[in-house]
């Protein structure tokens, strides 16, 4: 079975109009109209994931995602460069400017921070990338929009830093991620999709 990867509309409403899109993909539009990879790289019941080239990229992420359901974009996720350092000194600036870049856009985030575990002895500045990869350490950026009522608005966007090991050498990134009201919805349904389809 294929599966989407754990690891955004003619709305109004409550939102600005610059908060409809994301690097220039708008909410809920037909994902066909954006330049997509020839083929997903996961799909399950009606939901596809794929590389896609959008209008408006920012230069801090060279890599972009976008996932559809029933044909119309739900979420977009992107992806910073690899920093391969231990202390992950690119990724924790990247992370702060784009944090306020988002700030001038969404207004102050719901959720920011930089925890890590009480019990962590990864606290030395070089072993900030391990303590990433030993899940020992969040950091995390959210925001929640309001009053939002369209299934398809774009309701939530999040930045957070990851780590991933990598040969020879791990390393930390960053990913931002927006999507639409109901994308656990639409998540669940394409998993009883999955679930319904005939066994070959």
């Amino acid at each position: 079975m294929k599966t989407l990867f754990a690891a955004l509309l003619t709305l109004a409403l409550a939102l600005p109009a610059q908060a409809a899109e994301m690097f220039g993909i708008e909410m809920g539009a037909p994902a066909a109209q954006y330049k997509l990879s020839e083929y997903p790289l996961a799909v399950q019941g009606k939901m596809s994931m794929y590389k896609v080239d959008p209008p408006k990229p920012d230069d801090a992420f060279p890599g972009y995602a976008l996932t559809a359901y029933e044909g119309r974009v739900v979420r977009i996720t992107a992806f910073s460069k690899a920093d391969y350092s231990k202390d992950g000194a690119e990724t924790q600036k990247n992370f702060a400017s784009m944090v306020e870049k988002l700030k001038q856009r969404f207004g102050s985030p719901a959720l920011f921070g930089e925890a890590l575990a009480e019990d962590s002895k990864l606290t030395a500045p070089d072993q900030w990338r391990q303590s990433l990869l030993d899940r020992e350490r969040l950091v995390q950026s959210l925001w929640v929009m309001p009053n939002v009522v369209h299934p398809d608005q774009l309701e939530s966007v999040w930045l957070e830093a990851n780590a991933i090991p990598l040969e020879p050498e791990a390393a930390t990134f960053l990913t931002l991620s927006a999507r639409v009201r109901d994308f656990p919805l639409y998540e669940s349904k394409a998993a009883l999709e999955e679930n319904e389809k005939p066994q070959r």
